[in-house]
């Protein structure tokens, strides 16, 4: 019930929350290399934006300490535990749903 649901954690490995620190990174390394080199900031944030895709794919950011880390503490702080008509909306809303697929 509520309860368990309550003890739960805030905290999800794929939250989108790991996606902040790498997307600052990005910001700023776009500004520096089209600062030092003038290549199209639109084309070098794009790039970076792809590479990140692809690492996060391939490595996972939730395997990187330091953004696994800052992840953890973002959700930490901007997660809000549900109320109790949040809790009772998705009851119903899940007893409505079940209800339907047992009627077919």
């Amino acid at each position: 019930g509520r309860d368990e649901i309550a003890k739960e954690s805030p905290v999800h490995e794929q939250c989108g929350g790991r996606f902040v620190l790498p997307v600052v990174v990005i910001a700023l390394s776009a500004v520096c290399i089209r600062l030092t080199t003038g290549v199209s900031q639109l084309l070098v944030t794009t790039l970076l934006l792809e590479a990140m895709l692809w690492l996060d794919k391939l490595v996972g950011f939730n395997a990187i300490p330091l953004f696994n880390a800052v992840s953890h503490w973002i959700q930490r702080y901007t997660t809000a535990y549900p109320s109790c008509t949040e809790f009772t909306t998705a009851q119903r809303a899940l007893e409505e749903l079940i209800a339907c697929h047992d009627s077919k």
